[in-house]
């Protein structure tokens, strides 16, 4: 399943309920999750959040901003975030409003990422819209 971004995220967008320069944002960690752009749009709609020494339920908190990328282009900057001392397996991650709970984006890692007592570092992503005709 590759990276993208929630139908909720365009649709809160659009009605001013996410708003990228105010609102806090988080990033919860998932194994096993199979993303619904279009059905899944609030935390609740995620399944198999990962638990672990080190993990708190419902993620860490991180930056998520928007910028203007060119002609026709902006870019989300999904922040990073680190799990110290943590014993953890994942198959992605999943940005979301931490006030109204909307999802924003899944990040695809590609395989199963584990810790064993260290540190578990998700690195920083973007993702372009284009709107290009």
């Amino acid at each position: 399943m590759p990276s993208l971004i929630y139908d909720a995220m365009v649709d809160g967008m659009a009605a001013g309920s996410i708003r990228f320069a105010s609102d806090a944002f988080k990033v919860m960690l998932v194994n096993g999750y199979v993303p619904d752009k279009g059905l899944h749009n609030v935390r609740a709609d995620v399944t198999g959040e990962v638990s672990g020494a080190g993990y708190t339920a419902g993620g860490a908190a991180v930056t998520v901003t928007v910028s203007d990328a060119g002609a026709n282009e902006a870019d989300i900057q999904l922040g990073g975030a680190t799990w110290s001392a943590s014993t953890i397996d994942a198959t992605g991650g999943v940005y979301y409003d931490a006030g109204s709970n909307a999802l924003v984006a899944y990040i695809d890692f590609g395989g199963t990422i584990s810790s064993l007592n260290g540190a578990f570092t998700l690195q920083p992503s973007t993702i372009t819209i284009n709107n290009a005709t």
